[in-house]
């Protein structure tokens, strides 16, 4: 497989592949609805993990596979990031 090593992971609102154009990197390719035009929980964590950038070449968020993870993890433990802040914000205690 072409550069990193990266299990594809595959949920309803997102897939992380390896990138196609950067070298040891990870795509984060976002699932947007059809008539969403504001930024979807998972777009607005891709935008707060530290050293993402969005590459419209790919039309996914490129991270590290570390990154990458541990926006995985977060994201299935129900954490959010703020849209304006770009700050992570805990899961809700219920």
């Amino acid at each position: 497989m072409k550069g990193a090593d990266v299990e594809i992971v595959e949920t309803d609102d997102y897939r992380i592949s390896p990138a196609r154009y950067a070298k040891n990197k990870v795509a984060v390719f976002i699932k947007r609805k059809p008539d969403a035009w504001l930024k979807g929980r998972a777009e607005r964590m891709c935008c707060a993990m530290p050293g993402s950038r969005y590459s419209h070449r790919e039309h996914s968020f490129i991270m590290s596979k570390r990154s990458a993870d541990r926006f995985h993890k977060l994201y299935q433990e129900g954490w959010d990031a703020s849209f304006i802040t770009h700050e992570l914000i805990p899961p809700e205690e219920t």
